[in-house]
């Protein structure tokens, strides 16, 4: 079966169990899904590793 046969929120049903590791560890992010003609392209998640607290940046020790 061909992705673009599947709906699209069946499409985005196995996107988030593709990122659903990644996201189990992060604490912030943005997930980021390109579609184009009900069909999902590219799909992941960008995240900054660096928080800043106070006018501090620090790293974060766990994800």
């Amino acid at each position: 079966m061909k992705i673009d046969q599947l709906s699209l929120a069946r499409q985005l049903d196995l996107v988030f169990k593709e990122l659903d590791h990644e996201l189990s560890g992060l604490d912030s992010g943005v997930v980021f899904v390109q579609i184009r003609n009900n069909v999902i392209g590219k799909f992941g998640i960008r995240h900054n590793p660096i928080t800043g607290r106070d006018g501090q940046m620090d790293v974060e020790e766990g994800g």
